[in-house]
This record gives C-alpha cells, sequence and structure tokens, in this order.
C-alpha cells in the first residue's frame, strides 16, 4: 500500500525511503531518544591520509553526526578553518545555520541550506535511538529561527554528488563540482571532495 502511496504521489527515492521510515515509527519528532552520549567517531588514519593527498582539491570527512572528521587545507580555506573551531569535530549543519561564513560561501545559501537540511533529515530517521542526534536536533531548533520554520515540513533529500557555487577567499564566486563516496570500512562516514569547473568561454 504505501508503495502504491508513494508511486501516485510521485515521491522521489529519499522520499519514498522517509516514508518506510515515518510508517515504522522511526522519525526524530516521535522516537525518544536514549539518555548519555554515543562513543566519539574516529576516522581512519588511511581515509585522513587520503583526504590530504587530495590537495588542492577541498576534501573533507563527514560522520554520522555530520561532524567534520578530517579536511585537508584546501577545503579549511574555501569554507572555514574548522581546525580553529572549539569543538574537536565541528558540526557542518549546525555551522551552516549559525555561522556568517557559511552564508558566505555558499552564492546560494537559502537552496544549499534547505538541501542540508532535507539530507541531515532523512539520515537523522534513520537513526531514532541515537541521542547525539536528538541533541543536534534540539540545538539546531534552539540556535536558528530557518531551521524551526523549516523542520516541520519534513522534506528530505537524498545524499549525492553535483555542483555548488561557492566564494572562495582568492578565486571569487567559483562553480565546483563535488562527488560523495561513502567509506567501505565505515559506512557512516563520507567522504567530499570538490573540484573548480572550468570557466566557459
Amino acid at each position: 500500500m504505501l508503495d502504491a502511496l508513494a508511486a501516485a504521489l510521485r515521491m522521489s527515492s529519499a522520499e519514498r525511503r522517509y516514508l518506510m521510515l515515518l510508517a515504522h515509527g522511526q522519525d526524530d519528532d516521535i522516537a525518544t531518544a536514549s539518555a548519555g552520549s554515543g562513543p566519539a567517531e574516529r576516522t581512519d588514519p588511511r581515509v585522513v591520509a587520503l583526504v590530504e593527498r587530495l590537495d588542492p582539491h577541498p576534501t573533507f570527512v563527514k560522520g554520522r553526526r555530520w561532524e567534520v572528521l578530517a579536511a585537508n587545507r584546501s577545503a579549511r580555506e574555501l569554507f572555514t578553518d574548522w581546525n580553529t573551531a572549539p569543538d574537536d569535530h565541528p558540526n557542518l549543519v549546525h555551522w551552516m545555520f549559525t555561522s556568517d561564513g557559511a552564508r558566505q560561501v555558499y552564492l546560494e545559501w537559502e537552496t544549499e541550506a534547505r538541501a542540508m537540511l532535507g539530507r541531515f533529515r532523512l539520515a537523522a530517521a534513520q537513526r531514532p535511538d541515537d541521542p547525539d542526534i536528538r541533541i543536534l536536533i534540539d540545538q539546531l531548533h534552539r540556535d536558528s529561527r530557518r531551521v524551526r520554520d523549516w523542520w516541520p515540513r519534513h522534506d528530505v533529500l537524498a545524499v549525492g554528488s553535483g555542483t555548488k557555487k561557492l566564494r572562495h577567499p582568492t578565486l571569487g564566486p567559483t562553480q565546483y563540482s563535488h562527488v560523495v563516496l561513502q567509506v567501505a570500512d565505515n559506512p557512516d562516514q563520507t567522504l567530499v571532495t570538490y573540484a573548480a569547473m572550468p570557466i566557459a568561454r
């Protein structure tokens, strides 16, 4: 029945997956996370070394809580110097919605922020018992009016590769292609790498 409903509504694969999660009660709006915090994430040193080797292409690794676990010099230059953040592993979603720097980097900030929130919502629905995800959702609601406005809409989006318009601190506005890869030895982690696209003549 759910498959028929999804087909009738012409749902995307991400929306279909989210519908199935809702049908089984797996959504952070209704799930109650257990108290406490999960173990800190670790990144394989070989993956960190790969991130560094991909410089000068901006590359970083994102964890299951959407924390930046590793980033090369070019990524820190393009987005922000995450090494100077007060947290050991700054959170990508929280940074997007609370940092003035994110609005400077993303030339189409509202479109990109909505997309990131949709991707995070789908990921969060797949982890209804993760206390750190619940804490992050609460922090986002506390700190961002946009999150409070957009979250009730239940928009979801699958993670995928594509293009983005970003402002580089020295190159200025630049279009980038990006590829998202899952780390085979730790499927909760993804590697994202960017390449500046040639300017059309």
